[in-house]
């Protein structure tokens, strides 16, 4: 009834009715329609395809289901941007394309239908599309090859094909040369050859191309193309040779670098603009580069886990400032390394597990002080040849300490960096985490030489996650406020030899009834103080309230994410 109304925007408003029928519209005016992120469970209303002015429609995250109205969309020829991101909409993607391409003078310069159900052939009309620039298709049921018209989208920056079934990529997209900005396919199959269409992509500012049977060598030409770049994405494919041992990069932000599961080989090569490297599951042999920390100072992050790396760590490594996450478990790594918490202020995670270290210098002299004053989240130097004693001084970890200190520390502290992989051994089982790490707050220092008792200290961790002290030489009593430890879902204190773990529990069983039920009564006082501490907050700070559930609602989107991949 607002004929004059230009924009209407009602995102994020916990609305949960979208009317299938108006007996009356008259948005004569209107020229953007932003409904996202509610939560409607409906169908596209019919209504909506009547109102012929508009010119942006964002109904991402709506929770919409139902089948894509084929011949409803011709009535929107002045539209410009048109985002269904999120959804559960099918329908055939061939004909919707065809109808959206009937206006003889199509606009159209943004479509994202990502996260959809959407089915069926691209067919050779989205060539028609002629001042399309951004388009998005991730995460539908789209099969068969990208249409030979591709080429005629002189305008497109944008392409985004990652997790659809293309089974072939036309050399027509050559034809885009220094026109897009953005490469992302993945899941595709491009291969098994390396796309020598790339070439031609002059001004290409993004590449991922992960997890495509890739299965040939990076070609020289490629280093050159990649100049420009500030995310290079080869991940999951079966790419042979070296790398080149510099690259020369223009970005000014760096470049996220992520060539993890390949079969690269050879020596680590030193990039110097790159903020985030993922070198996992390759190779790679020799040692880490002596002088790794004066050339790479820009790193936030480093992963050249699970190859053949040699020798001991670089002390170098200690002179990269920002680095956040270090990860080089699954090598041939010996030596103590009393220099590697020197000057890294900021390493949240740490895992040098399944490596060759060893000595009591690791936890002696000035370093346990200086190891407990960094935020970490995940430490894990568990299956080395470590001596000496927890220290006490773990138990000052202001992360793992503090439940507030997450609505404390600004979101780029708390939030995950792409692409980090790990394995943790959690509950006994080995676990894969990528995307949850920033949530994470792990201690694992199974399987070495440990000698002493649990400190007391340790039990001040109450966002502890998982705690793993197996196999090790400890001796003592389990401290008995273990029960504060209130989000501890797993504990493992197992010990090497079980025939003298039950002969020491024998020998103890008639003493320890009353320590027993200490120890019960302070796990469920434990329990308690932990779930109002958490909760009460929630209740008495509404900010605080909202900031959860938003978190609880893009978990959720995250997880069906996760459960519509695994179906696809």
């Amino acid at each position: 009834m607002l004929p004059s109304l230009l924009e209407l925007h009602l995102d994020i408003s916990e609305l949960d009715d979208l009317p299938q029928f108006l007996p009356y519209v008259n948005f004569t005016s209107l020229l953007v329609f932003d409904l996202s992120y509610n939560n409607f469970n409906s169908s596209l209303p019919q209504w909506l395809f009547n109102i012929s002015t508009l010119v942006t429609i964002n109904l991402a995250n709506c929770h919409l289901a139902g089948s894509i109205r084929e011949t409803s969309w011709v009535n929107l020829c002045s539209l410009q941007s048109l985002d269904l991101f999120g959804n559960s909409i099918s329908g055939g993607m061939e004909e919707f394309l065809h109808s959206l391409s009937g206006c003889s003078n199509s606009i159209i310069e943004t479509l994202d239908f990502s996260y959809n159900q959407f089915s069926g052939n691209l067919p050779e009309s989205l060539g028609s599309l002629k001042y399309l620039d951004a388009l998005s298709l991730t995460l539908n049921s789209i099969s068969g090859p990208l249409p030979m018209s591709i080429g005629n989208l002189s305008h497109l920056s944008m392409l985004d094909l990652s997790f659809i079934v293309m089974n072939s990529i036309p050399e027509s997209i050559g034809q885009l040369a220094e026109i897009l900005s953005s490469i992302t396919i993945s899941n595709c199959q491009l291969g098994p050859s390396f796309p020598l269409w790339l070439r031609t992509q002059k001004e290409v500012s993004s590449i991922t191309l992960s997890n495509n049977a890739i299965v040939d060598a990076i070609p020289d030409w490629f280093w050159t193309l990649v100049q420009n770049v500030w995310l290079l994405d080869l991940s999951t494919n079966q790419l042979t040779g070296k790398l080149p041992q510099s690259i020369h990069s223009s970005s000014e932000l760096g470049v996220i670098v992520n060539l993890d599961s390949n079969c690269l080989e050879g020596s680590l090569p030193l990039w110097r603009n790159a903020t985030s490297l993922y070198f996992g599951n390759n190779r790679f042999s020799g040692q880490i580069p002596l002088n790794i920390g004066q050339e790479m100072t820009a790193l936030k992050t480093l992963d050249l886990s699970r190859n053949y790396l040699n020798g001991s760590i670089s002390p170098s490594i200690s002179r990269i400032k920002n680095l956040t996450v270090l990860v080089l478990s699954k090598n041939d790594l010996s030596r103590n390394i009393p220099w590697l918490w020197k000057g890294l202020q900021k390493l949240i995670v740490i895992d040098l597990s399944e490596n060759k270290l060893q000595g009591a210098n690791i936890f002696t002299g000035n370093i346990p002080e200086q190891l407990c004053q960094l935020p970490l989240k995940v430490l894990d130097l568990s299956q080395n040849n470590i001596l000496g004693s927890i220290p006490k001084c773990l138990g000052n970890l202001e992360v793992m300490k503090d439940v507030g200190i997450m609505f404390k520390l600004p979101p780029s502290f708390w939030q995950p960096p792409p692409s980090v992989y790990l394995e943790l051994i959690v509950k006994g089982r080995l676990y894969e985490y990528s995307d949850l790490i920033g949530l994470l707050r792990i201690i694992d220092l199974s399987s070495n030489n440990l000698s002493g008792e649990i400190p007391e200290e340790i039990t001040n961790l109450s966002t502890l996650f998982a705690l793993n002290l197996s196999q090790n030489q400890l001796i003592g009593r389990i401290p008995e406020s273990i029960g504060s430890l209130s989000r501890l879902e797993s504990l493992d204190l197992s010990t090497f030899d079980d025939g003298d773990a039950q002969a020491k529990e024998n020998t103890v069983e008639d003493e320890d009834g009353y320590e027993n039920l200490w120890f019960y009564t302070s796990t469920a006082f434990g329990f308690i103080v932990g779930f109002w501490v958490v909760f009460g907050s929630l209740v008495i700070k509404r900010s605080w309230r909202h900031a959860y559930f938003q978190y609880l609602d893009k978990m959720k989107n995250r997880c069906a994410m996760v459960f519509n991949l695994d179906m696809a």
